[in-house]
């Protein structure tokens, strides 16, 4: 559908507008780094250097880190840190949003077997006035509308074949809502293994960082690296969990107005013509 392909194409956006913004922050980190311990050398001197100093300059690097770690909480540096495997989260976070609203929206008892059609449909079937069905029936877009101007389009043919032509429409009916369904399954499949794949790429990228260190590499690195790689994993997991109980719920939901409609279509039929067609 092509709705779907544009929120698909949303992650290359938010790409294209934080990867500049990461890679500034970055290169300026690394200067304001590599700035003050320069600055650092020169005033402290090797040495001059004391155990006080040594205890305050620890104090301050974990500060800094502190800081550092309270700033990546920030939902904008959640994203930031996930890459682009988080882009396509968030795109497959929009699409499983847009498709529970308009699912919440389209399975309902009005769109699949409305009571009152079947009612005002039976009155003027009473009556005589077939014609009055069928469009009253064109005029209402539910399933059960379909099924009814079915029926009244060959009411002269004979009881098993509208029986079972009217089971085919309802059929029909209900696979395009479970189709629709489907789409929330595929969602909560593909969330937490992209999240894993983000995970995946920024432990690669956390052990690189410490192998082209080599000695001067501590955990804090390896950490730093898991802790920013983690954040996807979550995130495909906070889109899975409620996208997955939501296309079950559906389900469901779709499973019991087919029932409604199938108890609905047939009390019509044989109300219509079981006595005329002489059904058993």
């Amino acid at each position: 559908m092509r709705w779907m392909s544009i929120l698909l194409l949303t992650p290359l956006l938010l790409l294209a507008v934080f990867a500049p913004v990461t890679a500034e922050e970055g290169s300026g980190e690394a200067e304001a780094a590599s700035g003050a311990a320069a600055e650092e050398d020169a005033a402290t001197g090797p040495q001059n250097v004391t155990a006080d100093s040594e205890v305050e300059e620890e104090a301050m690097t974990a500060a800094e880190r502190k800081d550092k770690l309270n700033e990546g909480n920030a939902f904008i540096q959640q994203i930031k840190n996930g890459g682009v495997p988080m882009g396509f989260l968030i795109a497959l976070a929009v699409l499983g949003g847009v498709i529970i609203i308009e699912r919440l929206a389209r399975l309902n008892r009005v769109n699949i077997a409305p009571p009152q059609l079947a009612e005002q449909a039976d009155e003027m079937w009473a009556a005589g006035d077939t014609e009055g069905v069928r469009k009253l029936a064109e005029s209402d877009n539910s399933a059960l509308g379909r099924v009814i101007a079915f029926l009244a389009e060959n009411k002269d043919a004979d009881y098993a074949a509208l029986n079972e032509g009217a089971g085919e429409v309802a059929a029909r009916e209900i696979q395009k809502q479970q189709q629709m369904n489907y789409w929330l399954a595929v969602v909560a499949t593909i969330s937490p293994l992209l999240g894993l794949l983000g995970t995946v790429l920024g432990m690669i990228s956390a052990f690189k960082t410490v192998a082209v260190a080599g000695d001067i590499g501590d955990t804090s690195m390896v950490a730093e690296g898991i802790y920013m790689a983690l954040s996807t994993t979550a995130a495909g997991l906070i889109i899975a969990i409620p996208t997955l109980g939501f296309f079950h719920y559906l389900k469901g939901r779709a499973s019991q107005l087919a029932l409604e409609l199938e108890d609905t279509s047939n009390r019509l039929i044989l109300k219509w013509f079981g006595k005329a067609k002489g059904a058993a």
